[in-house]
């Protein structure tokens, strides 16, 4: 990446701390819970609750925002075994010295014990490297969408299975998802300008910290881009209650009922649920996806309009890359 502006900081200079690579353990049912999973453990074994930790796929990476997963991150460091249950058997079988500890725990890593790896080690656990933000600590996680790199905060305590850094800084989003940082971001290496290095050696101007009006843009970027998620989540949630058989998955384009007309929402209805709606009730449910989009695309477009404001004082303070 080319050099950066003498009044800017890297990103890693400024922040203070690196940026990390995601969590992605194997096997996946072990360490991935769905939320009946994650709360039939901590009913059973209580104790195991601040070892269960909220978790972010790619795929629950918004521009600015997460959404509110229903994974949850099986994270027991490296040595837990051993310090917790006070025993040194290694290997497949230690998982049946748990069991007086915390039984719930034993039975769930019972049933998937023909995934484990094929080696001596207490496969349950998180591997020694792992990086982990501490419950407390909000991040700043991103992934690739198309052709831009987006970024997005994260409640305190999640864990992303993306990239990410510790930061609490509300307007390093906004800093981070204008124009002129994907203009730095695309002088990285065209498959990789995503990853921590990458991300880490982006310029921040220094001047932005205190900037008023930037941060009063950056939270309102948050705040709509957050009724925008929530305003998608809803209409999900009506279809589901409405149409969906018991334990149905939501697909793609349910989740995107926002650009369908009323045909193509049936489409997918029939095709997610193996269900329709009643041609008694088109009218009602024209009538709802009219004002569900409307109210969806009303605050898209002030968005966009938050987003122009953002990238000209960004624009203002960061010159494009040289060479």
């Amino acid at each position: 990446m080319s050099n950066i502006p003498a009044h800017c900081a890297y990103l890693q200079e400024y922040i203070g701390q690196p940026c990390h690579e995601g969590v992605t353990p194997s096997p996946k049912a072990v360490f991935i819970l769905d939320k009946a999973t994650r709360d039939r453990l901590v009913l059973l074994d209580m104790h195991l609750a601040p070892l269960i930790r909220r978790y972010v796929a790619l795929d629950d990476i918004e521009r600015a925002v997460v959404h509110d997963s229903q994974r949850f991150l099986l994270a027991l460091p490296a040595g837990w075994t051993q310090r917790t249950c006070n025993t040194q058997t290694a290997g497949q079988q230690a998982w049946q010295c748990i069991a007086d500890y915390a039984p719930a725990l034993s039975r769930h890593l019972a049933l998937h014990v023909a995934d484990r790896p094929h080696h001596d080690s207490y496969w349950w656990e998180l591997d020694a490297d792992t990086d982990l933000p501490a419950p407390h600590q909000q991040c700043v996680t991103w992934r690739i969408d198309g052709t831009k790199v987006i970024f997005a905060q994260t409640a305190p305590g999640m864990v992303s299975a993306a990239p990410w850094f510790v930061a609490t800084q509300p307007w390093l989003v906004a800093l981070l998802n204008s124009t002129a940082i994907q203009r730095w971001l695309n002088r990285a290496d065209g498959t990789n300008r995503q990853a921590p290095a990458s991300v880490a050696q982006l310029p921040v101007p220094v001047t932005l910290a205190k900037h008023t009006e930037f941060a009063q843009l950056a939270t309102q970027q948050h705040e709509l881009a957050q009724r925008r998620l929530a305003l998608a989540h809803a209409g999900v949630q009506a279809l589901v209650r409405n149409f969906a058989p018991l334990g149905a998955k939501v697909t793609a384009p349910i989740r995107n009922w926002m650009n369908h007309d009323f045909e193509r929402l049936r489409k997918a209805l029939r095709g997610a649920f193996h269900n329709d709606i009643p041609e008694r009730h088109w009218a009602e449910w024209q009538q709802w996806l009219d004002a569900a989009q409307f109210e969806y695309q009303q605050t898209t477009k002030q968005l966009q309009q938050i987003d122009t404001h953002i990238n000209a004082v960004v624009n203002a303070h960061l010159p494009p890359p040289q060479g």
